[in-house]
């Protein structure tokens, strides 16, 4: 939320939906499964705001190496270095937010990854007892 369109975990068209962990608990329930356990874990690579100032630089100043993108020429490689010799300072500072951040971020628990353990509300509550093996 806080980033926006320029959140490097959009990651267009892979990710189409993304949902908080109460939501994805509602949404299991109306699908017929009962939550069991639910796991927040702290985000592995601190990089949100780094890939930020990065997409951000890239809007002024598109990569044009995609089949689907006109040819630029010479004066636009220079115009596309020029944008990002002059933003270095932006992406320096990015990192530096995702590192300051970061001890902030865990001690409120704040995170972009979590697990839903959930059953089935049909399915019978332990599949064998203790000691007998499953078939």
């Amino acid at each position: 939320r806080m980033l926006g369109r320029f959140w490097f975990q959009w990651l267009q068209p892979q990710h189409l939906h993304f949902f908080s962990i109460t939501t994805m608990e509602k949404l299991l329930r109306k699908c017929g499964f009962t939550p069991l356990a639910r796991h927040v874990r702290e985000s592995h690579i601190p990089i949100d705001f780094v890939m930020a100032a990065v997409f951000l630089l890239r809007l002024l100043a598109p990569p044009d190496h995609y089949p689907w993108h006109q040819k630029k020429g010479r004066s636009y490689a220079l115009w596309r270095c020029a944008v990002f010799a002059l933003g270095s300072p932006l992406i320096a500072a990015g990192f530096l937010a995702d590192m300051l951040l970061l001890p902030l971020f865990k001690m409120f628990n704040m995170s972009n990854n979590y697990l839903v353990v959930a059953r089935r509300a049909d399915m019978p509550e332990a599949p064998f007892n203790s000691g007998e093996r499953p078939r």
